[in-house]
């Protein structure tokens, strides 16, 4: 099966109402415009360079789509991304969010990303704090929180941590706050995709189930 019959059956399976995120990291420019092709557009980044890279390769084409950073970025990077992410779905600090709301030029639309399961090796929020890390954001008009972002820790079943960021996702919307506008909750992967959507996910991050596995 193509690129494009496999995002076709997974958009078919999936309700409108939840946003694909394809992601590409290791994907060469021919994958990514067979995907473009296929209706994609919304794209993920886990890497600045590589992403920078591809987005030069596609000249205009690149510009017709949502460009997502989705991992984890140095405040020495922040230049870098400006202009080219539209949206920056791992905001875990004050040190970054001051970062980028003194260099953005128009209001930059941010999850925060939170440590689910509190593995120290990942970044993130803590859950606990969360909701207080928010309120800490609220002097940075220039950034727009419009989501909750994790990545779950590998186990057999993620229901639970899935059921956890949408208990949070649903008591942070509850924070009044001007620069705060929840609407996403950006969680599921090509391996948990059904369950997180089942648990009230509308953004899903998927990579290997489009373009099959990684070189």
């Amino acid at each position: 099966m193509n690129i494009l019959s496999k995002y076709k059956e997974i958009r078919s399976e999936v309700s409108d109402d939840v946003k694909i995120l394809v992601v590409i990291k290791s994907r060469s420019k021919a994958e990514v415009l067979e995907a473009i092709s296929a209706g994609v557009k919304d794209i993920g980044g886990n890497y600045v360079r590589e992403s920078l890279n591809l987005y030069s390769e596609l000249g205009d084409v690149a510009k017709s789509i949502n460009w997502h950073l989705i991992g984890h970025l140095q405040r020495n990077k922040v230049n870098n991304v400006l202009g080219v992410f539209d949206v920056v779905q791992t905001l875990d600090s004050l040190k970054l969010a001051r970062a980028l709301d003194s260099r953005v030029k128009e209001v930059l639309p941010v999850f925060i990303e939170v440590n689910i399961a509190g593995e120290e090796s990942k970044n993130g929020v803590e859950f606990s704090k969360v909701k207080e890390f928010i309120v800490s954001l609220s002097e940075f008009s220039n950034l727009k929180i419009q989501g909750l972002m994790c990545v779950e820790p590998r186990v057999d079943n993620p229901r639970e941590y899935f059921k956890s960021m949408k208990e949070l996702f649903e008591e942070c919307k509850l924070i009044e706050q001007d620069n705060l506008n929840l609407k996403f909750l950006s969680m599921g992967m090509s391996n948990s995709y059904k369950i997180a959507i089942e648990e009230g996910s509308n953004m899903i991050r998927i990579g290997s189930s489009i373009f099959g596995e990684r070189r």
